[in-house]
């Protein structure tokens, strides 16, 4: 059990989907304690700023998702599909802080209480604007669709040869920390990040029902919009519950989990991966195993060379630029990768992703697989036996989509004093099998 007073600091969360998803921005400032076997939130944290941009590419087109509430009842129908979508949900615009929170299925949510824990199963704890020690995460829902031909969906390392960016590098799912900025005077300089934080605890999960709506409102609705396409007009899927409410039964759900820098750890521990068993029950004493529904990536990294202009660069040109009177060590990054309007991704090498869970798994002894297994395994630029979902050609699909810290993560309650700040690059791949 680990006590005192670690604080904490994710302010900003970048996430671009690539080729077949969703590209988010969050932004949120958090400080945080350790206590128990889970990292717990100290004080009232705040997040403001949050955008959402979703770009596609030739094989699938993305929208935001409409909501609004006719004759009683909410109805949600897609906005005009694209390949590139900005987001202005209203709900993201003013969240508290991440808490952990532990889930296996993305439809009943362990949170710790003063009496131990409880399931959150009505979204009580999702999208908070008052913060909770106890546990808060995030959802949101958007729309995909397939013009050309069935796909099925996965999370990607990627598969571009420099994309905007040049110089060999690729697109793809990455998380890493911010760099470290340091001042001296009224100088800055950007260097290599110190530690992986509770970065190495964020997971990002993917709820899909692909149930027919059966509120003809939804259809309704789409159809008079001015975002509808006739193409895309014969039906809709996925049904999903609103805050509030109770788990509808007799639906069925698939659930996905990306765990970014699963081979990523502290100390003598880096290079392993240790396996991560979420609470099942409100009771908190049993774990499910999640294998058959996971997609682990390995350790991502930055490379400050990668770009035309190395990072360092880009970084002293907006410092030299700037106005801001109120620039700081402890702002800067973040100020720097908001107002930056160039191509990131060449500055991080994202890590392969193990390609068979199954085998990931099979290569444990006491749950953990040493750094030398791990490397030994077959990596790929995606997990061959988890995925998404499969789209059917012209059926848009609406995914839910989640952000939380594992609270059962081994490294959720080793994070150290001071700033962790992190970038998330998501792809999603579509494939025809």
């Amino acid at each position: 059990m680990k006590s005192g007073a670690d604080k904490t600091i994710l302010k900003k969360l970048y996430i671009k989907t690539v080729a077949a998803a969703a590209t988010l921005i969050m932004v949120i400032t958090m400080s945080v304690s350790v206590t128990y076997a889970w990292l717990i939130l100290s004080t009232s944290p705040t997040a403001s700023g949050a955008q959402i941009s979703l770009a596609g590419g030739n094989t699938i087109l993305l929208a935001p998702d409409v909501s609004s509430v006719k004759d009683g009842v909410t109805v949600h129908y897609p906005g005009a599909f694209s390949d590139k979508v900005n987001l202005s949900y209203d709900y993201l615009k003013d969240l508290t802080g991440l808490s952990p929170v532990s889930t296996a299925d993305g439809l009943h949510w362990i949170v710790t209480g003063a009496n131990g824990y409880a399931a959150d199963t009505t979204l009580e704890y999702a999208n908070m604007t008052t913060y909770r020690s106890s546990g808060s995460y995030i959802y949101l829902d958007f729309w995909v669709v397939s013009p050309g031909s069935d796909y099925t969906l996965r999370v990607s390392s990627g598969t571009g040869t420099g994309g905007r960016g040049g110089n060999g590098a690729k697109d793809g799912s990455s998380l890493v920390e911010f760099p470290v900025v340091e001042q001296n005077g009224s100088a800055f300089t950007i260097g290599e990040p110190e530690g992986i934080g509770a970065a190495a605890a964020v997971r990002l999960g993917f709820l899909v029902n692909t149930s027919k709506s059966d509120e003809s409102q939804n259809l309704l609705s789409y159809q008079e919009s001015a975002g509808y396409n006739g193409r895309y007009g014969s039906k809709l899927l996925g049904k999903y519950q609103e805050p509030g409410e109770q788990l509808p039964t007799g639906e069925t759900y698939r659930f996905t989990i990306y765990e970014p820098n699963g081979t990523s750890h502290k100390g003598d521990d880096d290079g392993k991966y240790i396996i991560t068993k979420p609470l099942k029950n409100a009771a908190g004493d049993q774990e499910e195993d999640i294998s058959g529904i996971l997609t682990v990536q390995k350790k991502s990294v930055w490379n400050f060379s990668g770009g035309n202009v190395p990072l360092g660069e880009q970084f002293g040109i907006y410092v030299n630029s700037t106005d801001d009177e109120q620039l700081t060590a402890d702002n800067a990054a973040g100020k720097f990768f908001a107002a930056s309007q160039w191509y990131l991704s060449p500055y991080i090498t994202p890590g392969s992703f193990f390609k068979n869970t199954s085998s990931l798994y099979g290569a444990a002894a006491d749950g953990e697989v040493s750094a030398a297994s791990a490397g030994n395994l077959l990596a790929a630029g995606a997990t061959d036996d988890v995925y998404i979902t499969t789209l059917t050609r012209n059926v848009p699909q609406r995914i839910r989509m989640f952000i939380w810290l594992e609270g059962q993560d081994a490294d959720c309650k080793n994070v150290a004093n001071g700033a962790t700040d992190f970038i998330i690059n998501l792809e999603l791949a579509g494939a025809d099998q």
